[in-house]
């Protein structure tokens, strides 16, 4: 299995006598720069062991003691319970035991974690499993530094590629490869980034023969460690034909170009599911391919290279069992003029750490869309982003009316009220915002006050006259606030999505384990729903039917009795981060990476789109419109237009 690795393709002319058969010499140059892509839909989370895990990783940044625990001779094991996506990033880590003044640092390593996604079948699934992380009382401060050091230089080296400015990009991605020297030897993915940068900024340089070995490295480093079929070997080949091209050597660079091809063919077939990643990848290998042979003259086989990469259709996969879903309608972007904010981080600014500032980082962050809403008339689809602006979008002309500047550090949670007059938006740290959405003005505001940045506002619901505002989130209480009183009055525990009853007197809550209905008048509570998977963070009430669909991070959906809690119907290949019906529970709508559309009379995905980076998704009231967010973007499907996508024969 590989990481993602699209390239930015530079290509340059320039003269040279070594390449035989070139009347006007032309050499493509051409350099991959490694990013990794947002984890894709993930599947159930299956438990692995500690040994898989660790045989599984590709690179581990190990923790650095924090300041008070060294003036505190503090150490020993860390031991983290972690969830593992499918594209295998650590999406979340949970403590389980050792010294709390570790947690933090430990939490903070593990998350950059990166492992070799795990297989099941031939699809890449979610996993979980426990890992132990040592801190010694008191690591050196020069081991702490090489690793800071070494990422520095990496981001470095680059930037300054990617800016055009090799000879200085060669100084630091050299800096870059004699710090990774320093790494612990199972890391595998910094040494080869680093030399292959660095073989990179050479290139660029036209200096040949000198990023060859370098080129050769990082290929021997990779078959070591990855599968023969792995799609960032096939890279390293072509990588290798590039530069054996360049210094007229034919035959060399036929034969890793022919390898990278027949890797990347092999990466495909082994794992379908990243068919569009590989097939893309592919396409532009044989591309690349073709000008190098028709600078050589072979214009014969340049054509037949052509035929090859001009059959291959990224999007459509011949393994794929589902018809395509059609793109958005329209896409919803940002004007950009707000200038962008900075990211924020916590540090602690007392020796004890018992509270802590966000301090503001130079770098600016993506202001992505992370929560999209209609209005109870549809007439408008509110927008929340990373940064804390909410964004109010008129749905009869699809034009931006307003953007609220919510002043709150990044937007977690966002709703709005039954009469559509209000709208809720919460954050890290817990702090909750009330706004007019006509006017823009602030109503109301808590203030957790919580400095622990993981500790996030995941659900807010009002009840049907908007007195009462409920809240759910992660490594957080669940609250119910009086609007009018501005007051707490009453705590619901460890509460997630969370649902009034359309008459105000229950209020309906996923805890984890099982959904409980609490009486709004008292706020005992009423009743208990078990969930048979024992994994609800996600609920949808069909009050019509007396039916409530419960779902959570593994895969399934199941859906209850709402009076006596049996289990009644189930669509159980779900995996989605917003549960989303349409009128008459006819179409379940998903977005996990993907947005698909279910039917769930048959409990069958009727359509899918391309991995969007999706997370949440809105249905409006009126049934016209489906809104999904697209990174920094939001994209709108016109339900009428995707026919048998909603409606299958």
């Amino acid at each position: 299995m590989s990481r993602a690795k699209p390239p930015l393709i530079f290509v340059r002319l320039a003269c040279s006598d070594t390449i035989a058969h070139m009347t006007r010499p032309i050499l493509l140059v051409v350099y991959f720069i490694a990013a990794l892509m947002a984890a894709g839909q993930s599947d159930a989370v299956k438990i692995v062991s500690a040994e898989e895990a660790t045989g599984h990783i590709v690179r581990r940044v190990e923790p650095t003691v924090p300041p008070i625990a060294k003036l505190a001779k503090v150490g020993g094991k860390v031991k983290l319970h972690i969830v593992i996506s499918a594209s295998g990033e650590v999406s979340s880590a949970t403590f389980l035991s050792g010294p709390p003044l570790l947690l933090k640092a430990a939490i903070d390593a593990v998350k950059q974690w990166k492992f070799k996604p795990f297989l099941e079948g031939d699809a890449p699934v979610v996993v979980a499993t426990d890992v132990e992380l040592d801190f010694p009382a008191g690591m050196s401060d020069g081991e702490s530094a090489v690793r800071k050091k070494y990422f520095s230089a990496e981001d470095e080296c680059r930037s300054l590629v990617k800016s055009g400015q090799y000879a200085e990009a060669e100084t630091a991605c050299r800096h870059a490869v004699e710090l990774s020297e320093g790494l612990p030897k199972d890391v595998v993915l910094e040494r080869t980034e680093a030399l292959s940068m660095l073989a990179n900024s050479i290139y660029l340089q036209h200096r040949f023969s000198d990023a060859i070995p370098l080129y050769e490295k990082a290929l021997e480093l990779n078959k070591g460690y990855l599968k023969s079929d792995d799609a960032d070997l096939a890279t390293d080949y072509e990588n290798l034909g590039r530069v054996y091209a360049a210094v007229g050597n034919p035959a060399k660079s036929d034969e890793m170009f022919g390898v990278a091809v027949a890797t990347f063919r092999a990466a495909i077939q082994g794992l379908p599911s990243m068919y569009e990643n590989y097939s893309r990848r592919l396409k532009r290998t044989l591309e690349l391919y073709a000008q190098l042979k028709d600078a050589e003259g072979q214009t014969e086989a340049a054509s037949a290279l052509r035929k090859q990469a001009a059959e291959i259709n990224p999007y459509g996969n011949p393994a794929a069992a589902l018809p395509a879903m059609p793109p958005p309608t329209r896409i919803l972007k940002d004007s950009g003029n707000s200038p962008p904010k900075t990211d924020t981080k916590l540090t602690c600014d007392t020796s004890d750490c018992t509270h802590g500032k966000f301090a503001v980082r130079k770098a600016a962050v993506l202001d992505y869309v992370s929560h999209v809403a209609f209005t109870p008339d549809s007439k408008l689809l509110l927008a929340a982003r990373n940064q804390g602006a909410l964004d109010i979008w008129d749905t009869s002309s699809w034009r931006k009316q307003a953007s609220i500047d919510t002043g709150q550090d990044s937007l977690t949670a966002l709703a709005i009220s039954p009469d559509g007059m209000l709208a809720a938006t919460g954050s890290h740290g817990n702090t909750v915002k009330v706004w007019n959405i006509q006017s823009g003005k602030l109503v109301v505001e808590f203030i957790a006050e919580s400095t622990n940045r993981d500790e996030f506002l995941e659900y807010l619901a009002f009840n049907p006259d908007a007195s009462l505002l409920a809240t759910g989130g992660n490594f957080t209480k669940g609250l119910v606030l009086d609007l009018q009183t501005h007051r707490s009055v009453a705590s619901l525990g460890g509460t997630k999505q969370v649902q009034f009853s359309s008459d105000g007197n229950q209020l309906v809550g996923a805890t984890g384990h099982q959904v409980l209905v609490w009486d709004t008048k008292s706020w005992n509570v009423q009743k208990t729903l078990d969930d048979p998977e024992k994994n609800v963070t996600m609920i949808s009430i069909d009050e019509a039917n007396q039916r409530i669909a419960i779902a959570g991070w593994q895969k399934g959906v199941r859906i209850l009795d709402l009076g006596t809690g049996q289990l009644v119907d189930a669509v159980p290949n779900v995996s989605t981060d917003a549960l989303r019906f349409n009128y008459g529970w006819r179409n379940l709508v998903t977005g996990r990476g993907t947005l698909g559309i279910w039917s769930v009379p048959i409990a069958k995905m009727l359509c899918e789109t391309p991995d969007l980076e999706i997370s949440d998704i809105a249905l409006s009231p009126d049934g016209k419109y489906i809104a999904a967010n697209l990174r920094d973007t939001i994209g709108i499907w016109v339900t009428e237009a995707l026919g048998e996508c909603m409606n299958p024969r």
